[in-house]
């Protein structure tokens, strides 16, 4: 994903927030990050989603129906 994505869709949830929140007087919609989240670029997702779903970069060799590798895990414990 390329930041310039993030933040479009940032903004565009920000103005939909908006217009949300003042017709129903509730609190926001989230920004949900499903896929994609590594090391390389988690700096990037942290500064637009309100949440990030991290599954298969989790997994050995990031591939989903592998068991977890504690490798890969250890780097998101420290966030």
């Amino acid at each position: 994903v390329k930041e310039s994505e993030l933040i479009m869709t940032r903004q565009i949830l920000n103005e939909v927030n908006k217009n949300y929140q003042k017709a129903s007087g509730t609190k926001k919609i989230p920004l949900i990050s499903g896929s994609g989240a590594n090391p390389g670029n988690i700096h990037i997702y942290k500064k637009y989603m309100d949440y990030i779903i991290i599954g298969s970069y989790h997994k050995r060799d990031g591939y989903w129906e592998n068991g977890i590798d504690e490798d890969r895990l250890s780097f998101f414990r420290g966030l």
